[in-house]
């Protein structure tokens, strides 16, 4: 089966992005001051940091925790490069585990989230922030507009994202322990479409799809997108907005000391008892 996602045009995205990725990082920093910011939350020290993405950006983390930082990356200017769904780590490697950015685009993400939490050490952290289902949303609708008045039917032109409840599941099926997960959303605002692209490429986010999945945009239809966007999203001053959805999670890998839920049937009260009401047994009717 051939992949989604070519790992060649990923790779490269980023050299290409690389000279000038400081003058659009500016969702990646976002992003990664709000994991650093909750991530102070977290009281305990780490000593051994694998930073999944964005190498430009591992000095930040070096400074923060005062240790070296291993950054896994498609860019020559990581410490290893490779891809996060073929970790070439050892089990039980890190302690704490940070992924901004870097999970949206990959061919097999439930692997991803496998490996990485089996590269953690017992009660090791991992944090991850990603473009969520919501991303682009207006880019999306326009495309897909064009291509039906335009072009004879729908096309993928952007990468299939996941949902909040997506990453929930994975979590859970990464069999990560006391998981949390939550949104926001960001909305930047441009003055075309074509600035837009400029500053996704400028990002690293080109097309990442394998040749034989990535179909031709006609001028006639990417000219048609543009005016569909501006009729339908321009704000009062002209400019359009570009939404950005941004799942967060984080997990541990399992340890002793942690809490666990209780066993089913150990509780020593009935919740009847707590809420002052009477209890109804399953096939009994209620009073009225």
């Amino acid at each position: 089966m051939t992949p989604l996602f070519s790992l060649s045009a990923l790779r490269q995205n980023k050299i290409r992005a690389e000279s000038r990725f400081c003058q659009y990082d500016f969702l990646h920093r976002r992003v990664l001051n709000e994991m650093l910011s909750r991530l102070d939350m977290v009281k305990r020290s780490f000593e051994h940091i694998l930073m999944v993405g964005m190498p430009d950006l591992a000095p930040q983390i070096e400074s923060k925790f005062d240790c070296p930082v291993t950054v896994l990356d498609l860019s020559p200017r990581s410490t290893v490069i490779g891809t996060p769904d073929y970790l070439p780590f050892g089990a039980g490697r890190f302690d704490l585990i940070l992924c901004p950015l870097s999970l949206h685009i990959l061919n097999d993400v439930p692997g991803a989230f496998w490996q990485l939490r089996q590269s953690l050490k017992p009660d090791g952290f991992f944090m991850t922030a990603l473009m969520g289902g919501e991303t682009l949303w207006e880019l999306r609708t326009a495309l897909s507009q064009a291509d039906m008045e335009q072009g004879g039917g729908l096309a993928r032109r952007l990468a299939p994202l996941i949902s909040l409840q997506d990453i929930s599941a994975l979590m859970q099926r990464a069999q990560f322990t006391l998981p949390v997960v939550d949104h926001e959303k960001i909305t930047v605002t441009y003055a075309d479409p074509l600035k837009l692209i400029h500053d996704l490429r400028g990002m690293g986010e080109g097309n990442p799809f394998s040749p034989s999945a990535r179909p031709k945009l006609s001028r006639t239809v990417w000219q048609h997108a543009q005016n569909v966007y501006r009729t339908q999203f321009s704000e009062d001053d002209g400019r359009i907005p570009a939404t950005f959805d941004i799942l967060y999670a984080c997990g541990w890998q399992a340890h002793d000391s942690q809490q666990k839920p209780l066993r089913p049937g150990s509780a020593q009260k009935r919740l009847a008892d707590a809420l002052n009401t009477s209890e109804i047994g399953a096939g009994e009717k209620a009073l009225p």
